[in-house]
C-alpha cells in the first residue's frame, strides 16, 4: 500500500469577539501569541498559521509593543503566516467593497510585517459568495481553503465564480475544529477513524489535516506527537506544513476536477452548518452596516476623490479609520448577530464613530467642492451632488437656513442658466442653533429655518448642479397637484395605493397590474441566534388595519399613514414547544410616500414590538402573478444579480442530529423581484437583507416576496431546535435579541412592466438607495475651475460603480464597475476634460497593474463579460 503523506497545518481560529467580548478575548489573546513565539524560538513548531486575519497583530501589539520586530522576523521567515484578511467575514451580510477592502487592508499588513499569505482562507463563514473566486484572483489568489458551505465529492475542486472564474479549493473533510492533536493521549485510538474519512475523501494521496481550534493555545510538544504518529500510523507520513505548501505539493489536471458554480450554501455535510437564520438576528445592527457602508462607497469617497483632484487633502488617515470602524464590525459573530448582548453593545461605538467621520468628511469634500464652483461671492447657493452611475430627476426636500438677522421672509431659486425652480415651503420656523468651528467661538445663533420641496431634474452622474438662492424676491410656488388624495387613496398618475381590510392595494396605473402589499404576519421563534425553528405548537397572526390618514401632502409628494395592530402571544412556555396564553399587542405605523413623476413607493416602518420569541415578515404580491413557467425571482449579490426558483419549502422542520434544515430564505444586497415576462414588483431595502419567497393557496396558488423585519430570540445557541440538530456555540441567554421596543424599518416599492432584465428595475434600485445629497454654500470667492459636468461618464448606464478612490499608491484615483448582466457589453468610461490624467492603466482589485490604457480622446474602451469586475487606475504623476 502507498504511504499517505499528511500536512499538518497548526492554526488557532480566533473570534475576536463571541461569547466573551473582544477585551477578555483579548486576553487569551496575548498569552497565545505570547506562547507560539516561544515555540517558533524553540524550534518545537517549524509554522503556524495565526487564522488568516491580520487584526490579531494589531491588538497583540497594542498590548506587547516591544515584540513587533519579533512577530515581524517570524513572519518575513514564513514560519508565522498571516493574511490575506484583516478579519474574517461573514460574506453575505456586507458588500463586496467592503469585502475588496477587507483583503487590501489586510494585504497591506501581512506585508508591512514581511509576507501574507497567499491562500484564500476561509475556514468558517456561513457560507460564501458566488463572486469570491473572482475576488480572489483580483489579489493574485489562485487557491482557497474551505470548510462550510461546500460538500465535494473528493477534497479538491474547483470553484467557479459568477463570471466564471475558477479558484482550486481544498474541502477541510472535518472541518477546521480539531483537537486530535491537542488532546493526542486520550484521542489517539479515534484518530485511525478520521485519518481513513480524510484518506478516502482526499483527491490524492496529499491529505490535510489541521491542528487547532477555537481560542486555543498550541499544543507544546508537538513535534513529539508527529513522531509518535509516524510510529503508530505508519501507512501515513506526517509533516508540520503550511496550506501553500500543500497547493505547491498537489498535482492536479484540472480537467479532472469536480466544478462547483456559484453559492456555496449546500448544508448537507454533517455539521457543516451554514446558520442561515444570521440574515435576520439582530437586524438593526445590519441596518447600522449598511447605512455606514453606503456613506463610505458612495458618498466619502467619491466626493474625497473629486475634492483631491480640486487640490484639497484627501483625508486618507480619517477615511481609513473610518473603514476599519466599519470593518471591525463585520466579523462574522459580529455582523451575524450571533454572540452575546455585551458585545453586540460594544459594536454600536463603532458604528457612531464610522458614521460621525463619514458624515463630517462629506460636508467637508462638498464645501471643498462647491468652492470650486464659478459662483458670485456673499451670495447663497444650493449645490446638489449625484455620485451614482445615473442621472437624478425627482422630488427633494431641503432644508435652509439663514441668519434671522438677514430678515428673510423670502426667495426664489434660479438654476444656472437663470430659470426659476419652483418650489413649495413645507416649514418655515425661527430658532436657535449652536456653532462650533476651530475658527469660530462656539455660540448659539438666532437663524430662520425653511423646509422645501422641489423637483431636481438633470442632475447628471458623477456629477454636481447648483441653484442660486435670490433673497427676499418671491417665489412662483408649484401650483399643480401631482398627487392627488381621496378617501384614504392616493396617486400620482403612475402608480395607486389604497387601503384594504389587511393590507394595501398597489396599482400600477400603466399596466392596470394590482398588487397586495405591507401585510404583516408573525409566528413564533424557538431558535437561537444562528436559526430559525418554529416551535411544535406555533402561534401565526396576522395585523390589522385600525386606522388610515392622509398624514401630510403638499403639491409634489403624499404620505398616507397606517395604523396597525398585531396580537400575538408574550412569550414561549418553560417547554419551548407552546406559548403562553398571555396575549400582547404590537403596534405598526406605516409611512407610505408617493412622489411626483415617480413610480416609487416609498414605505417607513415604526414597530413597537412587545413580544418575544417570533419572527415578523411582511409581504408583498401581485393577485395576477400565480405559479407559471415564466415568473422568477432574482435579487442582488455581491458584484452580480442571482436568479432563484418560485418554489414553496415543503421540507419537514424536524432533521436528524448533526443535520441542518435546507431553508428558502436567502441574503439580498439591495433589492429582491419577483416577476414574469410581463410585469412584476422591485423590493429594495435599506440594510434589511432576508428574503423569501412564500406561497399561499387561496382559490389557486400565489407567491409572495417576504421581507424579514425582525427575528426574536433569546439566546445565542440551544441544541433543542427542530431545524438543527446539535448546538452551534455555548447556550448563552441573550435576551436584548428579542429586539423589544420601537423599531423601524425602511423600504422601496416598485412596480414594473415587462420582465426584470427587460425593465429599468435594476437601475431604479440602485439608484434610490443611494439617493443624492446637497449643500447650502455662501460663495466666498470665484475659483479657477468650475466642474459642471460628470467626472467620469460610465455607459452604458446598466453598468454599476462600485468605488471611486484615490489609489492605494497615492497618485491618481481608482474607479471600478462592474457588469451585472448576463450577457457581454462593451464599455466606455470617458474622463472629464478640466483633468488631465498622465497616465491610465487596468488594474486588479488589489491595484497591481495589468495593462495600460490608451485614451481616444479622454475615453477608454472595452469589453465587459457577464458580471466582470473592472478596476482603472487613473495616474496623476
Amino acid at each position: 500500500m502507498q504511504q499517505s503523506k499528511v500536512l499538518i497545518f497548526s492554526h488557532t481560529h480566533w473570534d475576536r469577539e463571541w461569547y466573551k467580548t473582544f477585551q477578555e478575548f483579548r486576553m487569551g489573546l496575548v498569552s497565545v501569541i505570547d506562547q507560539i513565539l516561544n515555540l517558533l524560538q524553540a524550534g518545537e513548531y517549524d509554522y503556524f498559521i495565526l487564522d488568516g486575519q491580520t487584526v490579531v497583530l494589531e491588538d497583540y501589539l497594542e498590548i506587547r509593543p516591544e515584540l513587533k520586530e519579533s512577530l515581524a522576523k517570524w513572519i518575513k521567515s514564513g514560519r508565522l503566516v498571516i493574511g490575506p484578511w484583516y478579519i474574517l467575514p461573514d460574506e453575505f451580510l456586507i458588500s463586496g467593497e467592503s469585502i475588496i477592502r477587507n483583503l487590501l487592508l489586510g494585504k497591506n499588513i501581512a506585508e508591512s510585517f514581511g509576507k501574507s499569505q497567499t491562500i484564500g482562507y476561509l475556514p468558517d463563514m456561513f457560507g460564501h459568495i458566488a463572486q469570491i473566486p473572482q475576488i480572489m484572483q483580483g489579489f493574485g489568489i489562485e487557491n482557497a481553503v474551505i470548510w462550510r458551505g461546500v460538500a465535494p465529492k473528493k477534497s479538491v475542486f474547483l470553484w467557479e465564480g459568477l463570471d466564471k472564474s475558477t479558484i482550486t479549493s481544498a474541502h477541510l473533510t472535518d472541518g477546521y475544529y480539531n483537537t486530535f492533536l491537542i488532546n493526542y493521549n486520550n484521542q489517539k485510538k479515534d484518530l485511525q477513524e478520521q485519518l481513513k474519512k480524510l484518506k478516502d475523501n482526499a483527491y490524492s494521496d496529499l491529505i490535510l489535516f489541521p491542528n487547532g481550534g477555537d481560542h486555543l493555545a498550541p499544543v507544546e510538544q508537538i513535534k513529539e506527537i508527529i513522531n509518535d504518529m509516524n510510529i503508530s500510523f505508519p501507512d501515513f507520513k506526517f509533516i508540520q506544513s503550511t496550506l501553500e505548501e500543500y497547493f505547491h505539493q498537489l498535482k492536479i489536471n484540472k480537467d479532472d476536477l469536480e466544478i462547483i458554480s456559484g453559492e456555496l450554501r449546500d448544508n448537507t455535510v454533517e455539521r457543516g452548518y451554514i446558520l442561515s437564520g444570521v440574515f435576520s438576528a439582530r437586524i438593526p445592527l445590519k441596518q447600522r452596516n449598511y447605512k455606514l457602508q453606503n456613506l463610505l462607497t458612495n458618498w466619502v469617497e467619491p466626493l474625497s476623490s473629486i475634492s483631491w483632484l480640486l487640490g484639497n487633502d484627501y483625508n486618507q488617515g480619517f477615511i481609513n479609520l473610518a473603514w476599519k470602524n466599519l470593518l471591525l464590525n463585520q466579523p462574522h459573530d459580529s455582523i451575524c448577530g450571533c454572540s452575546t448582548d455585551q458585545v453586540h453593545r460594544e459594536m454600536i461605538p463603532r458604528y457612531d464613530a464610522g458614521e460621525q467621520i463619514a458624515n463630517k468628511l462629506i460636508n467637508n469634500a462638498m464645501t471643498n467642492i462647491a468652492n470650486s464652483l464659478n459662483l458670485i461671492n456673499d451670495h447663497y447657493y444650493l449645490v446638489f451632488f449625484n455620485t451614482s452611475n445615473w442621472a437624478f430627476n425627482g422630488v427633494q426636500e431641503v432644508v435652509i437656513d439663514f441668519l434671522k438677522s438677514e430678515n428673510v421672509e423670502s426667495f426664489k431659486l434660479e438654476d444656472q442658466q437663470g430659470n426659476e425652480i419652483y418650489y413649495q415651503i413645507i416649514e418655515k420656523n425661527d430658532l436657535k442653533t449652536f456653532i462650533s468651528e476651530i475658527n469660530v467661538l462656539p455660540d448659539w445663533i438666532d437663524i430662520r429655518r425653511f423646509k422645501i420641496v422641489l423637483q431636481l431634474n438633470n442632475l447628471n452622474s458623477l456629477s454636481n448642479k447648483y441653484l442660486k438662492i435670490v433673497l427676499n424676491e418671491n417665489n412662483k410656488s408649484i401650483e399643480k397637484e401631482f398627487v392627488h388624495i381621496s378617501d384614504n387613496t392616493i396617486d400620482n398618475d403612475l402608480v395607486k395605493i389604497s387601503v384594504k381590510d389587511n393590507y394595501l392595494q398597489l396599482e400600477n396605473l400603466l399596466t392596470k397590474d394590482l398588487f397586495k402589499i405591507n401585510s404583516f404576519e408573525s409566528s413564533g421563534d424557538a431558535g437561537d441566534e444562528y436559526n430559525y425553528s418554529p416551535p411544535k405548537n406555533d402561534f401565526k397572526s396576522k395585523a390589522k388595519i385600525v386606522s388610515a390618514e392622509i398624514f401630510a401632502n403638499n403639491n409634489l409628494e403624499a404620505t398616507l399613514k397606517v395604523s396597525y395592530e398585531l396580537k400575538t402571544s408574550k412569550e414561549l412556555a418553560t417547554d419551548r414547544e407552546n406559548f403562553v396564553d398571555e396575549k400582547v399587542n404590537n403596534y405598526i405605523t406605516s409611512f407610505i410616500t408617493l412622489k411626483a413623476n415617480d413610480a416609487n413607493i416609498y414605505i417607513k416602518n415604526i414597530v413597537n414590538n412587545q413580544a418575544k420569541d417570533h419572527k415578523l415578515r411582511v409581504n408583498f404580491s401581485s393577485n395576477l402573478m400565480n405559479k407559471n413557467d415564466d415568473l422568477e425571482c432574482n435579487y442582488d449579490t455581491a458584484f452580480g444579480i442571482m436568479k432563484k426558483d418560485v418554489v414553496a419549502n415543503n421540507r419537514s422542520y424536524d432533521v436528524k442530529k448533526y443535520q441542518e434544515r435546507i431553508e428558502e430564505t436567502f441574503a439580498i444586497q439591495n433589492f429582491a423581484d419577483l416577476s414574469d415576462n410581463k410585469s412584476g414588483i422591485t423590493l429594495t431595502t435599506k440594510g434589511l437583507p432576508e428574503v423569501e419567497i412564500v406561497s399561499e393557496i387561496n382559490q389557486q396558488e400565489e407567491y409572495y416576496l417576504s421581507l424579514t423585519l425582525l427575528r426574536c430570540v433569546g439566546w445565542l445557541s440551544r441544541d433543542d431546535l427542530r431545524t438543527r440538530g446539535g448546538g452551534a456555540g455555548p447556550s448563552f441567554a441573550t435576551p436584548e435579541a428579542q429586539d423589544l421596543g420601537v423599531n423601524e424599518f425602511e423600504y422601496i416599492l416598485y412596480a414594473h412592466n415587462k420582465s426584470f432584465i427587460e425593465s429599468d428595475s435594476l437601475i431604479n434600485s440602485y439608484q434610490t438607495a443611494i439617493g443624492i445629497n446637497y449643500l447650502q454654500h455662501k460663495a466666498k470667492d470665484k475659483s479657477k475651475i468650475s466642474i459642471d459636468d460628470s467626472i467620469i461618464k460610465l455607459s452604458p448606464e446598466n453598468l454599476v460603480i462600485s468605488t471611486l478612490k484615490r489609489s492605494e499608491s497615492q497618485n491618481g484615483i481608482v474607479f471600478r464597475f462592474y457588469n451585472p448582466m448576463d450577457y457581454i457589453q462593451e464599455y466606455e468610461v470617458k474622463t472629464n476634460d478640466n483633468f488631465e490624467f498622465s497616465k491610465a492603466f487596468l488594474v486588479r482589485l488589489d491595484e497591481t497593474i495589468i495593462s495600460e490604457l490608451i485614451p481616444n480622446n479622454n475615453s477608454f474602451r472595452g469589453e465587459i463579460k457577464p458580471y466582470q469586475i473592472i478596476t482603472i487606475e487613473f495616474k496623476n504623476i
